[in-house]
C-alpha cells in the first residue's frame, strides 16, 4: 500500500502537467473572449476613422472646404421639405438634419466618436447604446461626406458596426463579461458571412474584370499603380516575373477557394480559413496602404476563432471566469473574514479580569462567532460534536457551565461516600 502511494505521489506532477496541456473543453466553441478581442479591435478602427474625420473634415466638407457639407445639406433639406421628420431621417440618416454643418459641429461629432471609441478599446466591452452611438455618429458624417466618404471601407465599417450593436447587452453599465448576454450566434455567423462575401466577391470581380488577372500578369505592375505605395512596395515590384505569377495565383486561391472554409461548420476548417484570411490581409498591409480597409477586413475574421484559440491573450483570472460562465457554475464565495469579538464578549472578559465570578459563556468565546450564517451553523455543529466527544471522554473538555455543574455533583458524591465510610468505620469499632 505504501509503495502505491509513493508511486502516485511521483506521478502526480506528470499527471497535472498533462491535464494542463489537454484541450480545455469549456473554452472550445465559446466566444466570450472572442467578443472582447472583437470589440477592442472595432473600437480601434472606429477611433482611426473618427480621428481622420476630425483632422480632415474641415478642409474637405467644412464651410470653406472643397465640397462644403452646408451647401449639400441645404439642397437635401429643400428636396425633403414637407416630409415628416422620421421620413427625412430614413432618407438621410444624419444628425446634421437637425444641426448646422459648421466647423464646430463637424469637429464635435468627430471628437465625440474618438472619445467613445477609446472607452471601448480600454474597457473591452460595453452596452448596446455605446455601439449604437458610434454607429450613428459615423453614419452622420458619411451621409454628409459626399464623394470623400463614398469608398468601400466606409460602408463596410457601418455594416460591421451595426451588427456589433447586438453583441452588447441592453444595459447602462460597462462590463467585459456580461453573464446575462452570451455572444449571440446570429452575430457570429453574420460576421463569418460578411468576410466570406467580401473575399469571394473580391476574387470573382477580378476574374471577370481585367484580363491581366486571368493571365497572371497583374502583379507585375500592381505595386506601382496601387493607391499609396510604401517603401516595401519598391522591393516587391522588382522581384522576378515568376514571383509575380505565383502572387497572382495565390491571390485567386485565397479569395475564391479558401474563403469557403469560413462557412464550413468544422472547427479545424474554420481556424484554417480565418488564419489564412488574416495573414493575407497582413501581407496587403505590409505591401501597400489602403487606409484602414485591410484592418477592417481582418475584423470579421476574428469570429473564426473561439475562446480556446484566444485564451493566451488573457490573464488566468479572466479565463477562469469564462470557464465558470461556460460550465454554468457560480464563482466560489470569498473566504470568511476573521471573527471579531462583540461588545458583550469584551465586557465579559473585562469582568473576569476584575475578579467577578461569573462563568464564561458562549458570548465570551470568539470561536462561537462567525461572519456568515453558514459559518455559525458549522461552528454550532463543531461545538455539539465536541460536547459529545467530551461526554464520552469523561467530561474533560466541556463548556464551563456544564463543567461546574458536573464538578458540583462529583463533590457531593465524594462527600457522601466519605461519610458512609466514616459511619461504617465507627460501627466496626463498636462491634469490636
Amino acid at each position: 500500500m505504501s509503495s502505491r502511494n509513493t508511486a502516485q505521489r511521483r506521478m502526480s506532477p506528470i499527471i497535472d502537467g498533462l491535464r494542463a496541456l489537454a484541450p480545455q473543453s469549456e473554452l472550445r466553441g465559446s466566444f466570450w473572449l472572442t467578443r472582447i478581442v472583437f470589440l477592442r479591435f472595432i473600437g480601434f478602427i472606429y477611433c482611426v476613422a473618427f480621428l481622420v474625420a476630425a483632422l480632415q473634415n474641415d478642409g474637405l466638407i467644412g464651410p470653406s472646404g472643397l465640397l462644403p457639407a452646408r451647401t449639400y445639406m441645404s439642397q437635401v433639406k429643400q428636396q425633403l421639405e414637407g416630409l415628416p421628420w422620421y421620413q427625412r431621417v430614413a432618407e438621410v440618416p444624419s444628425i446634421f438634419l437637425f444641426i448646422e454643418c459648421s466647423s464646430l459641429n463637424l469637429a464635435l461629432v468627430a471628437w465625440a466618436g474618438v472619445a467613445l471609441s477609446v472607452v471601448l478599446v480600454v474597457v473591452g466591452g460595453g452596452p448596446c447604446w455605446l455601439m449604437a452611438a458610434l454607429w450613428g455618429l459615423y453614419h452622420s458624417i458619411v451621409n454628409v461626406g459626399q464623394r470623400w466618404y463614398s469608398f468601400g471601407w466606409e460602408s463596410q465599417l457601418l455594416e460591421s458596426g451595426f451588427l456589433a450593436i447586438f453583441l452588447c447587452p441592453l444595459a447602462w453599465g460597462f462590463t467585459r463579461l456580461p453573464s446575462s448576454w452570451p455572444t449571440p450566434l446570429v452575430c457570429i455567423w453574420g460576421y463569418r458571412w460578411l468576410i466570406f462575401r467580401i473575399m469571394l466577391g473580391a476574387g470573382l470581380i477580378k476574374l471577370r474584370g481585367d484580363p491581366c488577372w486571368r493571365d497572371l500578369t497583374c502583379m507585375e505592375y500592381h505595386y506601382q499603380t496601387q493607391p499609396v505605395p510604401n517603401p516595401v512596395s519598391w522591393y516587391l515590384h522588382h522581384n522576378p516575373q515568376e514571383f509575380h505569377w505565383a502572387e497572382t495565383l495565390v491571390n485567386h486561391i485565397v479569395e475564391c477557394c479558401l474563403s469557403f472554409n469560413l462557412l464550413i461548420p468544422l472547427r479545424q476548417c474554420r481556424l484554417l480559413g480565418g488564419a489564412v484570411q488574416i495573414l493575407f490581409q497582413m501581407m496587403l498591409i505590409v505591401s501597400g496602404n489602403l487606409s484602414f480597409l485591410n484592418w477592417l477586413t481582418i475584423l470579421p475574421a476574428i469570429f473564426c476563432f473561439d475562446d480556446l484559440s484566444l485564451s493566451f491573450l488573457f490573464p488566468k483570472a479572466t479565463v477562469d471566469r469564462v470557464r465558470q460562465l461556460t460550465s454554468g457554475k457560480s464563482p466560489p464565495p470569498p473566504p470568511p473574514l476573521p471573527a471579531m469579538p462583540s461588545a458583550k464578549s469584551s465586557h465579559t472578559h473585562s469582568t473576569h479580569a476584575s475578579g467577578d465570578e461569573h462563568p464564561p459563556g458562549p458570548a465570551s468565546d470568539p470561536t462561537a462567532f462567525s461572519v456568515t450564517p453558514t459559518g455559525q451553523l458549522r461552528q454550532r455543529r463543531r461545538t455539539t460534536a465536541a460536547g459529545r466527544e467530551d461526554s464520552t471522554n469523561g467530561g474533560a473538555h466541556e463548556t464551563p457551565p456544564e463543567a461546574d455543574a458536573k464538578k458540583t455533583t462529583t463533590d457531593k458524591q465524594r462527600k457522601s461516600r466519605e461519610q458512609q465510610q466514616q459511619q461504617g468505620g465507627g460501627r466496626a469499632v463498636k462491634g469490636r
